[in-house]
């Protein structure tokens, strides 16, 4: 009995860890910091862009005040799926007068998920969290 429930376990381990079926569908964006003070006030926004199909937005949020306190939660729209392990995604933090502030790499060797319903980028300029659900 013992074997069977360890060989059990050991197939559920080998079908749950196949890297290519997982979706995560990004629902929200936390803006955690940027250079605030470097920038005049304005409305801010968030673009996620796929870079593999020619710098294609996949989703915006609404625009906020950039005089709002931070992290910041915004909701996306739409709510794209990605896969997993795909690469190139980036996150890019846009201002209604000064254009592009920053942006972040998700580069997915480097990303953390934290109890499987975010993923966290951080680059020099930008500091955000991505919210999504598993499929």
């Amino acid at each position: 009995m013992k074997k069977l429930l360890i060989l059990i376990v050991f197939i559920v381990g080998v079908v749950a860890c196949r890297k290519d079926r997982y979706v995560f569908t990004m629902k929200l964006v936390t803006l955690n910091s940027y250079h605030q003070s470097q920038y005049p006030a304005q409305n801010i926004y968030i673009k996620i862009i796929d870079i593999d199909e020619g710098n294609a937005t996949l989703a915006t949020t609404g625009a906020y005040t950039s005089s709002l306190p931070l992290p910041l939660t915004l909701t996306l729209n739409p709510n794209p799926k990605i896969h997993l392990y795909k690469e190139h995604i980036t996150v890019q933090l846009w201002g209604d007068s000064t254009g592009l502030i920053g942006s972040s790499a998700i580069n997915m060797k480097n990303y953390k998920i934290s109890f499987q319903l975010t993923m966290e980028t951080k680059s020099s300029n930008l500091d955000a969290t991505i919210s999504g659900t598993w499929q």
